[in-house]
């Protein structure tokens, strides 16, 4: 008996299980679960570890946004200042005049 000691320290020396049933349409589903403590106690550990990976993905996938936000402001102040200089430095001069009538 576990004498509700749910923690294992090696693999393979604590065991348990449950079963239940499942009402469905077609008839009772029943389900049998058999899991090591060991492994169990692994598991949490390996969730926590994924957890922590995920928001340091969020993180970074933040930190390559905010770094995008800068590329682009800085892209579209590089293109503002030579079409402002090109519209400075721009003039009209007629060179030939041309008549037409309709007759």
């Amino acid at each position: 008996m576990l004498n509700r000691e749910f923690t294992a320290a090696q693999p393979n020396t604590k065991w348990v299980s449950d079963i239940t049933y499942v009402p469905t349409r077609e008839g009772w589903l029943y389900l049998a679960v058999v899991m090591d403590l060991f492994a169990q106690r692994v598991r949490h550990a390996l969730q926590k570890q994924i957890q922590e990976l995920e928001q340091q993905q969020r993180r970074q996938l933040q930190r390559i946004f905010d770094v995008e936000d800068e590329i682009m402001a800085k892209r579209d102040e590089l293109i503002k200042k030579p079409e402002s200089r090109m519209q400075q430095r721009t003039s009209v001069q007629p060179l030939f005049t041309i008549r037409w009538q309709v007759l």
